[in-house]
């Protein structure tokens, strides 16, 4: 008999050129395509919208070769134990800044910081669900 493995679950938090968001709750099995187990669509005021984005942009890394970059310090494994990830696309080239689980470089509890703010422009994303594992937003 086959075991078969938890679910994985991401929050996705999407804010596109025109301020518009899109936030989605997901779930991963096995080898299958994820699933959509919420979603909610909004409009950020362009204030706010332009102070994430300024915001944010600090965790990009400047490391044009690689797609993945984990935060400074941070060791580096095949396999992180991925706690954040912030995804940047301009110009069609995208780019992932990943914040490990287990690192606790100066680097990393700052950036920590920029996501949790962040994430409080957002009161749909309640942090307790999501971390019992709530599928409601």
């Amino acid at each position: 008999m086959e075991s078969e493995e938890a679910p994985s679950r991401n929050l996705d938090v999407l804010i596109h050129p025109d301020n518009s968001y899109q936030i989605e709750f997901t779930e991963y099995r096995n080898e299958g395509p994820p699933e959509t187990l919420s979603r909610a669509d909004g409009k950020l005021a362009p204030m706010i919208a332009t102070r994430l984005r300024r915001s944010l942009a600090r965790l990009r890394s400047d490391n044009a070769q690689d797609l993945f970059t984990s935060m400074p310090g941070c060791p580096e494994w095949s396999h992180p134990a991925i706690e954040y990830y912030v995804g940047f696309e301009i110009d069609e080239k995208p780019a992932l800044t990943v914040l490990e689980l287990h690192c606790e470089t100066p680097e990393t509890v700052e950036g920590r910081r920029i996501i949790s703010e962040a994430m409080a422009a957002f009161p749909q994303v309640d942090r307790a669900k999501v971390l019992a594992g709530s599928v409601e937003l």
